[in-house]
Formats: C-alpha cells, structure tokens, sequence
C-alpha cells in the first residue's frame, strides 16, 4: 500500500481513476517520491489512465504480462517543458538505483513527460537502468546508440 504520509509534493487524487490500486508501492516509495524531493522539479501524473496502468502487453505499465496478474512498476508525468529543469530530473533519475527505466518524451503535451519504472535489475541492460528519449514518435536508447540519445537530447535540451 502506498504510504503518502511519505511525500509533501503529491496527493493520492492526482493519479486518474483508481489506477493507485493496480500500482506497486516501491515505485511511489523508492522512485517517483525520491526523485521529486531531490530534484526540487514540480510533476503533475499523467491524467490518462494508460500512462499508469494497462490491462496487457509488455510495457511496465501492464498488469499482465502474460503470465498472470502484476502491479504496474510505471508512471508517466509531465514536467515544465525547461532545459535545466529536464536536465535535473534526468540527473537525479540517473543517481536513484531503483529507478530501473527512465525515459524523456519531448513529443507530448501539455510539456515535457517523463517515464519512471522499478524494473528489477535482471530487466535491465547489464544491471544498469535503461534510458531513452522518445521524438516525434522514435524512440532512441541511449545503451543501442550512445551517441545518437546524447546529440539528441542536446538538440532537444536546445530547444526547450
């Protein structure tokens, strides 16, 4: 059960729906919490339901992934759409070890979005958590072309 005594930066009412019930605790405890408070960047969840939970399918979002019910590991929120307040996120995601998934999407509104999850170590690419950026729809690992996910995300940082 998730402990909101936990956290000062975000309400149990802010998640749409009942999605809360169908999500893991570890991802609010040791993840979504720590990353808030040490970043100092206000996020606000993603108001769809699918950016928390999914009935099927492989994302860490789902509850089931084929082999019987699980509780989502993942959640989407929105943070303002500024280079050093993205930089900082992503800085403080990279030093939180139980953030085993981290993305960026710079293709989504109302701002930027980003993606955390607590997937076990063995999901990850030789221990190490897995980060991606996702533009116009591409989606660019930074562990299959490391040069590429930092040029891009310098060109998106730009932008911002």
């Amino acid at each position: 059960m998730i402990d909101w005594t936990k956290t000062d930066n975000f309400l149990a009412h802010e998640w749409p729906g009942s999605v809360i019930d169908n999500m893991d605790a570890y991802l609010f405890h040791e993840c979504i919490f720590p990353l808030r408070e040490l970043s100092g960047v206000p996020m606000t969840p993603s108001p769809l339901r699918e950016g928390h939970i999914r009935a099927v399918g492989g994302s860490r979002h789902s509850l089931d992934h084929g082999d019987g019910p699980r509780l989502s590991d993942a959640s989407d929120l929105f943070i303002a759409s500024d280079k050093t307040k993205v930089s900082t996120v992503l800085g403080h995601a990279r030093q939180i070890h139980a953030i085993g998934g981290f993305g960026l999407y710079f293709d989504t509104k109302p701002s930027v979005m980003i993606h955390v999850d607590a997937r076990p170590t063995v999901k990850r690419v030789n221990g190490i958590q897995i980060r991606w950026l996702r533009v116009d729809g591409d989606y660019i690992y930074e562990h299959k072309d490391p040069a590429m996910y930092y040029a891009e995300l310098a060109n998106q940082l730009e932008k911002l």
